[in-house]
């Protein structure tokens, strides 16, 4: 973040050096231009433009830095290994594991018990279109396909419709509860595919505002997509989204 912000301030920085001296009990600034050979008296009254030359050298720092954290960071995070913990119990044979109890569940386990939540689909009325994912569920929609289809082709895990209870709104059965097994935590995503109807974004608004009272962070916890009927959502942007947030 920090990288992000100061490549900004310096990109919009004045160009130039900065230099003072003090005389007496004032403190005169002095600009060099670039390819200048002299430095230039800065008046009082463009105080501030000394103020943004100073601050630039004080960015162009911190930049440098938080670049150099950057890379030490990221060659850390290549010399460790993120699984070593888990492997220490992964890589016993059989004979022991049967005799030690890990620190924690494997992913398989993990990714097991997780699925055990209950589904608890709303139902579907007699004139509702059908439409079936390729795990053979029924969903509500095209794009729920799309999303489930796609979720299930690069194995990632799901369950349609669970239910859960948001401040101010009531009972809510989520389109999908997705398995971040990286993190281990469930991340809701809500398909809104009818933003054209005022009654609907309403609706859903209130819902939305549920989830954030419950501590869901959208973005993070809470996965939002939309459409229209004018605006109907791609396929790449759901793809883009599955790689983003599980893979």
């Amino acid at each position: 973040m920090i990288i992000k912000k100061k490549e900004g301030a310096v990109k919009r920085a004045p160009d130039g050096i900065l230099k003072y001296g003090r005389r007496k009990n004032t403190l005169d600034y002095y600009w060099k231009a670039p390819g200048a050979v002299r430095y230039s008296y800065i008046p009082k009254k463009n105080r501030k433009f000394a103020a943004a030359l100073a601050q630039k050298s004080y960015d162009e720092k911190v930049l440098r830095l938080a670049r150099q954290e950057e890379e030490l960071i990221s060659k850390l995070i290549k010399t460790c290994e993120a699984d070593a913990i888990d492997g220490a119990y992964d890589n016993c044979p059989e004979g022991r594991k049967l005799l030690i109890e890990p620190v924690r569940p494997s992913d398989d386990e993990f990714r097991e018990e997780w699925n055990k939540q209950p589904s608890c689909l709303l139902g579907f009325g007699e004139n509702d279109p059908e439409f079936y994912t390729k795990r053979g569920e029924r969903v509500r929609s095209k794009s729920e396909v799309l999303i489930a289809n796609t979720l299930y082709g690069y194995g990632v895990d799901y369950l349609f419709e669970c239910e859960i209870r948001l401040p101010g709104y009531g009972t809510a059965n989520p389109d999908f509860f997705v398995l971040d097994i990286k993190n281990r935590r469930t991340i809701i995503w809500e398909h809104l595919g009818k933003m054209g109807d005022p009654a609907y974004v309403e609706r859903n608004l209130r819902k939305i505002n549920g989830y954030l009272k419950l501590g869901y962070i959208i973005g993070e916890t809470l996965i939002l997509t939309f459409e229209s009927e004018s605006q109907p959502i791609s396929t790449a942007v759901i793809e883009n989204t599955v790689k983003h947030y599980f893979l």
